[in-house]
């Protein structure tokens, strides 16, 4: 995720697309365990905000 934001008075979420297809890919390979680490920083908390 790069962010959150509005866009007219929408609320709205940007998404990284780089990070995206990498994930897809490697849920498509079956390797995202093993990967799970590089996406680290970017999961959700446990708590919401």
């Amino acid at each position: 995720m790069l962010g959150t934001g509005m866009e007219g008075p929408a609320s709205v979420v940007y998404l990284d697309t780089v990070s995206g297809e990498r994930m897809w890919s490697y849920l498509r390979n079956d390797s995202l365990a093993q990967n799970a680490e590089e996406f680290q920083r970017n999961a959700l908390p446990d708590v919401p905000r």
